[in-house]
């Protein structure tokens, strides 16, 4: 299981949260998943010159002059994330680390910031191998501790009514045959919980997945 893991925040500056890691600037520049700078580069969104007249999925896109994020709210309406909606990034596994199914290959604690926040969109990308045959499959899960204080160990609900995929081919889901849909009876982040990644198909040969998520202040 991956020990460590990354949660970028993008909204216009960087807040990294680690757990069992330590993460600084360097790590993230060698790892090639986002440079302190927004570097354009490395950016996992998909670079366009202006906001697209026409979209289908829940995408993120960022504007090539301005570094400016904005996410497919519904059919052909892009907004743009600004103070009321953040993304949050998580690298599930490392990008030349083969892909393994199962739950929980990633758990993100909630800060109390965010807590009742909504989640409004997902994605996921593929690292430096794409699978062969079959379709990547991702779900991800909030849950709570018990008295315990183990993560994960009280109530798991499903985010996802249909979970996120990518198919054969592809390096991410937004050019999915099914796209994801968000359970809106699950869809708000817990107070004192985390949020649980887990894979449920890994393709063929496939390594480095990278899944990012989309919330919004109620």
């Amino acid at each position: 299981m991956l020990n460590k893991f990354l949660l970028i925040l993008l909204i216009f500056s960087l807040s990294l949260f680690a757990q069992d890691a330590r993460i600084d600037n360097r790590n993230i520049d060698q790892r090639g998943m986002w440079t302190a700078n927004l570097s354009r580069r490395t950016s996992p969104f998909r670079i366009v010159t202006s906001v697209p007249g026409t979209c289908t999925t829940k995408e993120v896109v960022q504007i090539e002059s301005t570094g400016k994020l904005y996410y497919c709210q519904s059919t052909n309406v892009f907004v743009e994330i600004g103070d009321g909606n953040k993304v949050l990034m998580f690298e599930v596994f490392e990008d030349a680390t083969a892909l393994a199914i199962g739950d929980g290959k990633i758990y993100i604690p909630i800060p109390s910031l965010y807590a009742g926040w909504n989640i409004i969109a997902v994605s996921a990308h593929l690292g430096s191998v794409v699978s062969s045959s079959g379709a990547v499959t991702v779900d991800i899960a909030r849950c709570a501790a018990v008295a315990t204080g183990i993560r994960c160990s009280g109530t798991v609900a499903d985010v996802l009514s249909t979970n996120l995929t990518v198919d054969a081919n592809e390096d991410g889901s937004e050019t999915a045959e099914t796209a994801a849909v968000i359970d809106t009876s699950n869809d708000d982040l817990p107070t004192s919980g985390h949020l649980r990644v887990d894979v449920d198909g890994a393709g063929t040969g496939t390594k480095g997945l990278i899944v990012q998520i989309v919330i919004q202040k109620p």
